[in-house]
């Protein structure tokens, strides 16, 4: 939302704004799962391998959106 309103203010683009919306939410979805997984007693390589991969598949969603889309 916050990017959304600084592309009303003319201070991005609105397809910028969603295209960085989109970035941030793969960020915050590998962030969630980190502390998700902390508590998993995994280790740090562990957690921070599967914290890559679910961020991996947030990114495939977002190539295969810009490949239907586009």
């Amino acid at each position: 939302m916050a990017l959304l309103g600084l592309s009303a203010l003319n201070v991005l683009e609105v397809p910028l704004a969603l295209h960085l919306g989109q970035w941030w939410l793969v960020a915050a979805l590998a962030f969630f799962a980190f502390l998700a997984m902390r508590r998993m007693r995994l280790g740090l390589w562990r957690t921070a391998v599967l914290m890559l991969l679910l961020a991996a598949v947030g990114v495939v969603v977002i190539l295969l959106q810009l490949l239907a889309h586009s």
